[in-house]
């Protein structure tokens, strides 16, 4: 699970389900962390560092809940034209659940909208697990591994 958080412009925090799936850092930390569980972590850190009531913060959430599951709707159409969409379509709308999820608290004061019956309607199965085998380009298998004695 992936969540970026752009403050300004600028990527601010990611929240990530396992130490190695990562791409860029973050550039901000929250409450000393650069990564967080999802909940109140980032709602407390609107309010206390941007100054954004919990209210506003709630709104916020919703207008992204609910602008993901319109466009989920376009990207299952799209799905549905072009056969070669499917798969991406399923992992993304599959990893925007995921995040969406992160977001609400653990008592949700308000119902998100999800697109989760958007993915249910659309037939779509579960998101394909990560790889995580890192591949390295450019070291020879001939050379000696570093830091390990032989």
């Amino acid at each position: 699970m992936r969540l970026h958080v752009h403050v300004k412009g600028k990527l601010a925090a990611h929240l990530y389900r396992q130490a190695d799936n990562y791409a860029l850092p973050p550039g901000l930390s929250i409450e000393g962390r650069k990564t967080w569980a999802p909940g109140k972590t980032l709602e407390r850190f609107f309010n206390t560092r941007l100054g954004i009531p919990p209210k506003q913060y709630r709104q916020m959430v919703e207008a992204l809940c609910d602008s993901a599951v319109s466009t989920a709707k376009d990207i299952v159409e799209a799905a549905k034209n072009d056969t070669r969409w499917h798969w991406i379509a399923k992992q993304m709308l599959h990893a925007w659940n995921e995040g969406m999820g992160s977001l609400r608290s653990a008592k949700p004061q308000v119902a998100f909208k999800a697109p989760t019956p958007v993915i249910e309607a659309a037939g779509f199965s579960d998101a394909d697990p990560v790889d995580h085998a890192r591949e390295v380009i450019g070291r020879s298998e001939l050379l000696a591994n570093r830091g390990k004695e032989n």
